[in-house]
């Protein structure tokens, strides 16, 4: 099913980005792509919290900028505090406190912010990640984070592109792409598939 809003031009006012949450109110719960996520809930001053938000913005800024650019003008979007069918809303925070806390592990080069809007009278965080570029670093995770299921022994680490290192945790990279509608993790010895916009300068049309 097709998400339920026109998504031919970038959500970027606050007008814009409350219609776009009253959108994911209103989808099926199978509409997410790769332009876009949501999450019912999280703590936002939480270290869960912290692991999904940096996992999340990182996959957006690794999308193939040609394919990101047939969605929404490139951008991508997490929204948390509402789904299919229900508005939970999040605790607000200050977007700057927020900036201040992802950055070391984002890194300076993805360009992103914090946006709150209020739908059905609760506060909605909407995470906007401009649109990749050829010529665009690969984006990968400056700074160790905890793994967000520590049951199962792992982190999620620090790691530096290109991925033909030997990986601190078998077979896990610091670097997260996005494909059909989630986020992962790269695996070290071969670049993720989101990854060939970036390894390539520029589109193959323009080469000489």
């Amino acid at each position: 099913m097709a998400f339920p809003l026109d998504a031919s031009q970038p959500f970027l006012l606050p007008s814009q980005l409350r219609r776009l949450a009253e959108a994911v109110r209103d989808a099926g719960p199978h509409d997410e792509a790769t332009w876009i996520e949501w999450k019912s809930t999280l703590d936002l001053r939480a270290p869960h919290a912290r692991v999904h938000l940096v996992k999340q913005t990182l996959g957006f800024g690794n999308r193939p900028p040609d394919e990101a650019a047939k969605r929404a003008g490139g951008y991508g979007y997490l929204l948390v505090g509402v789904e299919p069918g229900s508005v939970s809303g999040v605790d607000s925070i200050d977007p700057s406190d927020m900036e201040q806390d992802l950055t070391p592990y984002l890194g300076p080069d993805l360009v992103w912010s914090a946006e709150h809007v209020t739908l059905d009278g609760k506060d909605v965080l909407i995470v906007v990640v401009n649109p990749p570029r050829f010529g665009d670093p690969i984006h990968y995770l400056r700074k160790g984070l905890p793994h967000s299921n520590p049951s199962k022994g792992a982190r999620f680490v620090h790691a530096e592109p290109p991925l033909t290192a030997t990986s601190p945790v078998a077979g896990e990279s610091g670097v997260a792409w996005r494909v059909a509608g989630r986020s992962g993790r790269a695996q070290y010895g071969a670049a993720p598939p989101q990854a060939t916009g970036f390894i390539r300068r520029y589109p193959s049309a323009d080469k000489p």
